[in-house]
């Protein structure tokens, strides 16, 4: 990744899990990546200073050190579960193609899109990443290296099996596919071993899924711009 865009949301974290945080910002950036945080946020502890290089203190800018050799932290989680407002496409243009053939853990994808997409931007994605994406089949498993889509006009569930499944309820916060419905089933189902991140926001939904996962698990919400 070659930018990390995290204004003013780690100040709510309790330290332990702003170290947390900025451990995985470190890990995901490339040499020479570049961190932009709140007015109120820094790299001041926990070892971090020596491993950037301030770009402009004032406004919390930041370049990852090039000549450093970090280690790789070893998390249990078991899916990352990633909610898109319909703008989005521009963050996962970012942020998918830097993922490896073998990541080692799923991707699942909610994005407000209309019922009669016509999945031009999925086909997009796909030509510009490593790693293989799908749009998510009802009872399909969830598998390893794999970023799932979930498809239009449905809201997208994980079962206890790991297995994806349908509906066609009620919107959510006008939205089906909603982001609150993945996150919060993939919460029951993934526990402490949940990684939920919004990318881009036009509306409210996903709120209510983070809340369930601040309940089950550490709150983790990395906004990118």
């Amino acid at each position: 990744m070659n930018l990390v865009f995290c204004r003013n949301v780690l100040i709510y974290f309790k330290r332990e899990l702003q170290n947390q945080v900025h451990h995985l910002f470190l890990e995901s950036l490339v040499k020479g990546g570049i961190l932009c945080l709140g007015s109120k946020e820094g790299i001041s502890y926990g070892g971090l200073a020596e491993k950037y290089e301030s770009l402009d203190s004032k406004q919390k800018i930041y370049k990852k050190n090039i000549r450093i050799i970090y280690y790789k932290i070893r998390m249990n989680y078991e899916a990352i579960v990633i909610g898109v407002s319909a703008g989005g496409i521009n963050a996962m243009k970012t942020i998918l193609p830097t993922l490896p053939t073998q990541f080692g853990i799923p991707i699942v994808i909610v994005q407000h899109i209309g019922a009669r997409s016509d999945g031009e931007w999925f086909r997009i994605l796909e030509k510009l990443c490593n790693i293989k994406i799908k749009e998510a089949e009802e009872k399909e498993e969830i598998k390893s290296g794999m970023v799932y889509v979930a498809p239009p006009n449905y809201h997208l569930l994980i079962e206890k099996d790991k297995t994806f499944s349908f509906s066609i309820g009620e919107r959510v916060n006008f939205s089906r596919p909603s982001i609150d419905v993945l996150f919060e089933t993939a919460s029951e189902v993934y526990e402490d071993k949940l990684i939920g991140v919004i990318l881009t926001g036009a509306n409210s939904d996903g709120a209510q899924g983070l809340k369930k996962l601040k309940k089950t698990a550490v709150w983790r919400l990395f906004k990118i711009l």
